[in-house]
């Protein structure tokens, strides 16, 4: 049975802001292909606002149709709210993603991930209805896309997320980490001791805006490496073969 969850403030009001400019072209049918993922599903599920960002995902096979279907209509409106000053940055599905940032509430970005969330474990907003991926996903989606797979940076945002993972919902973090180790360990080890050892020159994005954890949004990042070493070393003291000692890269 699908969770229903709600979202307040500035986060709330890009919301609905976009899901009206889109309902304007696209039927609600197509709308509902849009889900919630990201920061903004973390935000809903953890009861505290960490996250100023509208995060749409459509997966790719139905959102080449519904860019060539709709994007020039919805382009030519974000233009006219961008003339109008109530928009800035605005750009809708260059490659495969889009966003804008509205002036009163913040930005809103669309991507369009190659493969699509099983429906039946969608949650809703409570107020739009908009589909939202669990949240076992989003941290799935951040810890072995962006950053195992994503390249030698590393977002503030994602590690934050992550951080706050182990507070918010251990179970599926600690999984994901023990999956991570067991499938790509040297990937793991590189980006641990990357994290230790680059004195924070592989960390990017700007700062977190009223984190729910000032503390912790310092040095996410260190802290996220901190409990998942734990987490294996755990393990390797109850005698958990899959799960051997951190290399070095």
């Amino acid at each position: 049975m699908p969770h229903r969850f709600t979202l307040a403030g500035k986060p709330k009001l890009s919301l609905v802001h976009s899901r009206t400019l889109l309902a304007r072209f696209a039927p609600a049918e197509e709308l509902d292909n849009l889900y919630l993922g990201g920061g903004t599903s973390l935000t809903m599920r953890w009861g505290r606002w960490h996250s100023t960002d509208i995060d749409y995902g459509m997966p790719l096979p139905l959102a080449k149709p519904f860019v060539t279907k709709h994007g020039p209509s919805v382009n030519a409106a974000l233009a006219a709210l961008r003339a109008q000053g109530l928009i800035k940055r605005q750009f809708f599905f260059a490659g495969r993603s889009g966003a804008w940032h509205y002036l009163g509430s913040g930005p809103v970005s669309i991507s369009a991930p190659l493969e699509a969330p099983d429906r039946s474990g969608l949650d809703r907003e409570d107020d739009t209805g908009t589909p939202m991926i669990p949240a076992r996903d989003v941290l799935h989606g951040k810890l072995m896309g962006r950053t195992l797979s994503g390249g030698k940076l590393l977002l503030v945002r994602d590690g934050y997320d992550l951080a706050m993972a182990f507070d918010r919902d251990r179970d599926a973090i600690e999984s994901l980490i023990r999956q991570a180790w067991a499938e790509q360990p040297q990937a793991v080890a590189s980006v641990f001791n990357a994290i230790k050892g680059a004195s924070h020159r592989i960390i990017i994005g700007r700062p977190i805006i009223d984190p729910a954890e000032p503390a912790l949004a310092r040095d996410p990042w260190g802290y996220f490496v901190h409990e998942a070493e734990s987490v294996l070393s755990q393990d390797k003291t109850h005698g958990d073969d899959s799960n051997r000692s951190i290399p070095s890269p």
